[in-house]
């Protein structure tokens, strides 16, 4: 008499395979291997403080605080302004530059 494998229906093998997917892209997540702080993340702080400087009048870019830690992208602070997120990620040279990317009346 032979014996014979577990037979598992392919419902069940369906459920496993999109388990252990799961439980890769929470280890990836928990772990940093997937960023959390890309390109468009980088972007909604960016219109955020764009919208923040046209609401005081595009007077100063340099006191517009944006929740973007710019050095590390992964980190998320405070400390950072529009004119330094402007001068870093997008290579403005002044406050004027900055206005101009912002859209700023007048720019």
């Amino acid at each position: 008499m032979a014996k014979k494998g577990i037979e598992l229906p392919v419902n069940v093998l369906v459920i496993i395979v999109i388990a252990v997917i799961v439980i890769i892209a929470l280890v990836a997540l928990l772990t940093g291997g997937i960023p959390l702080l890309g390109p468009v993340q980088v972007s909604a702080v960016f219109n955020a403080g764009c919208t923040s400087l046209q609401d005081q009048g595009c007077t100063n870019s340099a006191a517009i605080h944006v929740n973007l830690d710019v050095a590390d992208p992964k980190g998320i602070d405070a400390a950072d302004t529009l004119l330094v997120l402007c001068q870093t990620k997008y290579g403005a040279l002044d406050d004027a530059a900055c206005k101009k990317l912002c859209k700023c009346p007048g720019t």
